[in-house]
């Protein structure tokens, strides 16, 4: 286990990388990484990235295969300028750290919590709290609130520490150079990757997916379907030869002649059933 001395004698050197990505630093009000700050006797303290994910998935369904394959279950979020994060009793937020770290294949580590913020009722990790040798990467952390209270972080304040060890023998192949590797230069978090190891290889579209272009559709698309059908509906008055023709033959020449506009007519028609039908997926 490497202390204060070992850490800033092999940042040096750099078998151990420590980088921070400028353009967040200055989106989110947040400075750079200080090693005279954040390197504690035996560990560095890393701070939240703004970006995050969000459960959205209702407790009473099932998180099922399709629902982890599409991440029908979190919503990729972030903070603005001084916002903080709030976390509600019981929920779990997928975040990973600020600080970018690079280890050679001699270094491993761990990440647990800091003691303040357990106090609050936080944990930092559910139970993925290993580092492999030759991370390349923001550290994924998962927080989770396990009291009965909101609870607001201060992404500017550490959240977590980073533990090394020195191996005895450098690791023969680092964890981004696996071919099965599932998250590898992880800078915003990636959720759950498990769907890889099912064997379970349908590509069919799932429910989800048609209620997030239903979605999409509703929202952009569905409050210029009314006057187009109105337009396509009265095309034939403003016709110039309709004068003292049948409503019928009007009709007629609509119909056959104009069939681009009867095409778009129809379309928009289903669209707009489609979109005030009743989602069962």
């Amino acid at each position: 286990m490497l202390s204060d001395v070992n850490i800033k004698d092999y940042l040096n050197r750099g078998d151990i990388q420590i980088t921070c990505d400028s353009d967040e630093l200055i989106t989110a009000k947040i400075d750079d990484f200080a090693p005279e700050k954040q390197i504690q006797p035996g560990s560095i303290d890393l701070r939240l990235r703004p970006k995050y994910r969000k459960f959205n998935w209702k407790t009473d369904e099932n998180l099922t295969f399709h629902g982890i394959k599409d991440n029908s279950y979190t919503e990729l979020l972030e903070l603005r300028r001084d916002e903080k994060l709030t976390i509600q009793p019981r929920e779990i937020i997928l975040a990973t750290t600020l600080e970018t770290i690079t280890l050679s294949k001699d270094f491993a580590g761990f990440i647990t919590g800091r003691s303040s913020i357990a106090r609050l009722g936080v944990m930092v990790q559910c139970c993925q709290d290993f580092v492999n040798p030759g991370h390349r990467s923001a550290i994924a952390l998962q927080l989770v609130n396990l009291s009965p209270y909101c609870i607001e972080i201060d992404i500017s304040v550490p959240i977590c520490q980073f533990i090394l060890f020195k191996l005895d023998t450098a690791a023969s192949q680092s964890y981004p150079e696996k071919a099965d590797a599932k998250y590898t230069d992880e800078k915003t978090v990636k959720p759950s990757g498990i769907y890889t190891e099912s064997g379970n290889d349908d590509t069919k579209p799932t429910p989800s997916k048609l209620k997030k272009i239903k979605s999409f559709f509703k929202k952009y698309i569905d409050p210029f379907l009314p006057p187009a059908i109105g337009v396509l509906l009265f095309t034939p008055l403003a016709y110039s030869d309709v004068a003292g023709m049948r409503l019928s033959e009007v009709l007629y020449q609509y119909f056959w002649q104009a069939s681009i506009s009867t095409i778009a007519l129809l379309i928009f028609i289903f669209l707009y059933c489609w979109l005030r039908g009743d989602d069962k997926s």
